[in-house]
C-alpha cells in the first residue's frame, strides 16, 4: 500500500509540473482543407479580469512542409468589448529559413515537428500588454501574403495568451 502511495504522489507530482501556470488562454482554428482565404478573418474571443497583470499575446502556426514560401505576413488587431480597436499591426512571420529552407524559429519559437511532415510554431506578437479594464477582448487574424487570395498549406492558426514574465 506505500508503495502505491509513493507511486502516486511521484505521478501526481510530475503531472502538476507538467502544467503551464502562464497560459491564461489559448485556442488553434484548424484551416479548412489547408486553404487560407485572404478574406477569412479568423477571431479569438478571451476574458481578462485582472488589470494589473501584464500578458504576453503569441500567435501559434502550424503548416505543412509544401508550404511554398519561407515567410508569411500576419495582420492582427485587438478590440475591446465595445468594438473599439485598441491596436493593429501587420508583422512578418518566418516559418522557414530564407537560405536553407530549414524550418526556423529555433528556441521559443519553434514549438517542435510533429508528425507527417507538420510544424507548429510560436511568435511573439506583443510583450507586457496591460488591459486597462477587466472584460472581454477580441484579437483577429488575416494573411497579406501579396497576390494570394487562398494560401495553401497553413494547417492551422492560433492565439495564446499568457502571463508576462517581464
Amino acid at each position: 500500500m506505500r508503495k502505491i502511495s509513493i507511486i502516486a504522489i511521484v505521478v501526481l507530482s510530475f503531472l502538476s509540473a507538467c502544467t503551464d501556470e502562464l497560459r491564461h488562454y489559448e485556442k488553434d482554428i484548424d484551416i479548412k482543407s489547408a486553404s487560407w482565404s485572404r478574406l477569412d478573418t479568423l477571431e479569438y474571443t478571451f476574458t481578462v479580469v485582472d488589470t494589473t497583470q501584464l500578458y504576453d499575446l503569441q500567435c501559434n502556426i502550424r503548416n505543412t512542409a509544401d508550404y511554398a514560401y519561407y515567410n508569411l505576413y500576419l495582420n492582427y488587431s485587438l478590440q475591446d468589448s465595445l468594438g473599439k480597436e485598441l491596436f493593429s499591426n501587420l508583422q512578418e512571420l518566418y516559418l522557414f529559413d530564407p537560405q536553407t529552407g530549414k524550418s526556423s524559429g529555433q528556441g521559443t519559437y519553434l514549438i517542435g515537428k510533429t508528425l507527417d511532415d507538420l510544424y507548429d510554431h510560436r511568435f511573439p506578437l506583443v510583450r507586457g500588454c496591460r488591459f486597462s479594464k477587466p472584460g472581454e477582448y477580441s484579437l483577429r487574424f488575416t494573411h497579406e501574403m501579396r497576390d494570394m487570395e487562398e494560401l495553401t498549406e497553413i494547417v492551422a492558426v492560433g492565439l495564446r495568451v499568457q502571463k508576462s514574465g517581464e
